[in-house]
């Protein structure tokens, strides 16, 4: 595992009238885990949208998510996915209900955890189920881990500025479902229900 730093300028998020106003970036701080696995970064030093005038603007948002970037939680919660089992049954519920969270009333939306992986990521999680030849289903069960990696091999066709958010909701819905399997988290519940 390398400790990783990425970021994403995207220019259809600013502005171009030609007035200068603050720019806007994606930066993350995280692990990138290069051994068996879909080269997944997972992170919980996420910023979606920085705005920064000028470069120093930049690098100061930069250096505090370096600060608040907890190291030995993050480890800890990636440890935790290999220690949850998921059934085949639980696995097929989840993804039923990932397809229907789109559909959900909008109020019904904002009270669940949200969910930015597409009905197509969500087709790719069930087929590489199937067929992956490092995380498939073995005998009818999936660490959470082994999910975590499908989804993240799902997101991999992402645009790069979806890219970063759609990891870090993959690391979100992996850890979220990890402790409502593990009856910690009522958040996640509706998934597994």
């Amino acid at each position: 595992m390398n400790l990783c730093i990425t970021g994403c300028k995207s220019y259809a998020r600013d502005n171009l009238s030609g007035k200068m106003t603050a720019q806007k970036f994606n930066i993350a701080v995280g692990f990138l885990n290069l051994t068996c696995t879909n080269q997944c970064l997972s992170t919980d030093g996420y910023k979606e949208e920085i705005k920064a005038t000028s470069s120093r603007g930049l690098y100061q948002f930069t250096l505090d998510l370096f600060g608040q970037y907890n190291v030995a939680k993050h480890i800890h919660l990636m440890q935790s996915l290999g220690d949850t089992m998921l059934s085949e049954k639980q696995f097929c519920q989840i993804l039923g209900r990932m397809r229907l969270y789109n559909y959900l009333p909008q109020h019904q939306q904002r009270m669940l955890p949200r969910l930015l992986i597409t009905d197509s990521q969500i087709n790719n999680v069930a087929k590489q189920y199937i067929h992956d030849e490092n995380f498939a289903g073995n005998n009818g069960e999936l660490s959470m881990w082994m999910f975590y990696n499908l989804i993240t091999g799902a997101n991999k066709n992402s645009y790069l500025d979806s890219f970063l958010g759609r990891s870090v909701n993959a690391t979100e819905i992996s850890v979220g479902l990890t402790e409502a399997l593990n009856h910690r988290d009522e958040a996640y519940s509706w998934f597994i229900e």
